[in-house]
C-alpha cells in the first residue's frame, strides 16, 4: 500500500515460528522472530485490531501488529553505507486506554516501519548538523543588529552557541536557487579542506527549505572592513602586510595544488579575507566566501574557471593590501579611480 505521505509500504503476512526468518519474493527484506509466549495460541504472531484507529490518515496500516515475544529484527539488502531515518507506526499506542499488561502481549509489537536516506547519505564525512532553532536562538532570531555581511549566496549572522562558542552562522538566499544536492555537495567540498588559512566550518542545518552554514567566527571581520578601508583603519606595518599576503598566498596554494580536491575559488578579494584577534594572518587569515561545486564545475567543464582567476584577484588583493587602498576608489582623480590602471 502507499501511505497519504506516498511511502511505500510491502505486506509482511509471513507465519512465524519461535524461531524463525522470513524473506520476502523480491528480496529487498527480511523478517526475523524469536521467543515463544507462555501458553500463546498465536502462531502467526500477529495481532488484529477491529477498533477504528482515528486521528490518522491511514487507518488501514495499524490494524495489524506483528508481535514477538523476545526478539523482532527487520533487515534490508542494497543499502548503501551511511545514515538512514527509520520510522516505526505502533497500532496499539492509538487507543487511548490501551494496557500492554492487560492486553497479555509482551515483546515487540509494530503494525509498520519505513526507512529513507538520511539527509548526509554518502558523505564521506559527516558534517555536525544543528538545528534551525539552535541557531534562531544564537543570532537572537537573526537581528540585524547580529548582522556581519550580506552577498549573493545569502546573509551572515554573528551567534552564540549554547556551549558558549562566537560563530558566524550563513542563512543561504532562497533566491540563490541552490538546491538540496548542491548545498550538500559544497558541504562535502568544504569539510574535505582544512587548512590553517581556510576558514573552519563548525556545521550545517537543513530543514525544509533552510540551508545555513556554521563557521568560526574572526573578530576582526574582513580585511576590507577595518584593517586596511574602514573607519578607524588599523595601523599596517610592511611585515603586517606581507604577512597577510603570504597567508592567502597559503590558502590559495592548497586550494590548487595540495588538498585532495583541486579547487578555484573564484572570488578572491579583500571582503574574503578575515582576521582574527591578535591580526596574525600568517596563522590566522581565512578565506571565507565558497561558491556553489554546481557553478565551480559548470564553469570548469565550460573552460571559464582556472586557477588563473584565484592568481589575477590575488594580484590585485596584493596590489590593495599595498596601496592601502581599494581596487576602485570613485574619490580620487580620474586617472586614480581604478587601482589597476593607475598601477
Amino acid at each position: 500500500m502507499r501511505s497519504a505521505t506516498g511511502v511505500v509500504y510491502e505486506a509482511d503476512n509471513a507465519t512465524l515460528g519461535p524461531a524463525s526468518y522470513y524473506v520476502t519474493r523480491e528480496q529487498r527484506w527480511a523478517v526475523s522472530n524469536v521467543g515463544l509466549p507462555s501458553g500463546s495460541r498465536n502462531p502467526e504472531y500477529i495481532t488484529n485490531f477491529v477498533t477504528y484507529i482515528p486521528n490518522t490518515r491511514d487507518p488501514e496500516m495499524y490494524q495489524s501488529s506483528r508481535v514477538s515475544a523476545g526478539s523482532l529484527r527487520y533487515y534490508s539488502s542494497g543499502l548503501e553505507n551511511g545514515g538512514y531515518n527509520i520510522t516505526l507506526q505502533f497500532g496499539n499506542l492509538a487507543f487511548k486506554d490501551f494496557d500492554i499488561r492487560k492486553e497479555g502481549i509482551y515483546g515487540p509489537s509494530i503494525s509498520a516501519l519505513s526507512v529513507s536516506p538520511g539527509e548526509f547519505l554518502g558523505l564521506e564525512t559527516r558534517p555536525y548538523t544543528f538545528t534551525y532553532a539552535q541557531l534562531r536562538a544564537a543570532t537572537d532570531d537573526f537581528s540585524t543588529a547580529n548582522k556581519l555581511g550580506e552577498g549573493g549566496f545569502g546573509t551572515v549572522y554573528k551567534g552564540k552557541l549554547e556551549d558558549g562558542r562566537v560563530t558566524a552562522v550563513k542563512l543561504l538566499s532562497v533566491a540563490s536557487r541552490q538546491g538540496k544536492s548542491e548545498f550538500l555537495a559544497e558541504i562535502e567540498t568544504i569539510s574535505a579542506v582544512q587548512h590553517r588559512n581556510l576558514v573552519k566550518l563548525y556545521g550545517c542545518c537543513i530543514e525544509g527549505n533552510k540551508r545555513l552554514l556554521v563557521y568560526e567566527y574572526l573578530e576582526n571581520k574582513s580585511l576590507d572592513h577595518q584593517a586596511l578601508f574602514g573607519i578607524g583603519s588599523f595601523f599596517l606595518v610592511w611585515h603586517m602586510r606581507f604577512d597577510i599576503c603570504l597567508g592567502v598566498a597559503r590558502g590559495l596554494a592548497y586550494l590548487h595544488e595540495e588538498s585532495r580536491l583541486r579547487i578555484v575559488h573564484r572570488d578572491v578579494k579583500a571582503s574574503n579575507i578575515l582576521l582574527d584577534t591578535q591580526l596574525n594572518p600568517t596563522q590566522n587569515s581565512r578565506i571565507l566566501a565558497w561558491p556553489s561545486l554546481g557553478i565551480l564545475l559548470r564553469n570548469m567543464m565550460r573552460g571559464h574557471l582556472t586557477v588563473k582567476a584565484d592568481v589575477f584577484g590575488f594580484g590585485v588583493v596584493a596590489l590593495e593590501i599595498i596601496s592601502g587602498r581599494a581596487n576602485s576608489d570613485p574619490n580620487q582623480e580620474e586617472d586614480r579611480v581604478y587601482l589597476l590602471e593607475w598601477v
